[in-house]
């Protein structure tokens, strides 16, 4: 193999493993938090669903019903901002 065809095969290489690494393998590597009901209020569990994140004190009844069922199913979001700005737009 040729100097040349050696160096377009390793970027050929190299540019498909960027494309790889730049979509997500899966749903959960970009959610990395989760908004669920408990005792009802709603938690922020980090990841792993075992620790917590954000106590909110937002009780699930300041949601809708139809919201109340996804609450209580839990919901994943990938930053802290979506959280936020989803939970202003049920409770202002």
């Amino acid at each position: 193999m040729s100097s040349e065809t050696a160096v377009e095969n390793h970027l050929a290489e190299s540019s498909s493993e960027e494309e790889s690494e730049a979509e997500p393998a899966n749903q959960e590597s970009i959610n990395k938090y989760y908004l669920v009901c408990e005792d009802n209020f709603l938690l922020v569990f980090c990841k792993d669903k075992s620790t917590v994140c954000l106590y909110t004190h937002v009780p699930i009844t300041d949601f809708p019903e139809d919201e109340q069922a996804r609450l209580r199913a839990g919901i994943w979001f990938s930053s802290m901002m979506d959280i936020f700005s989803y939970l202003e737009s049920y409770t202002s």
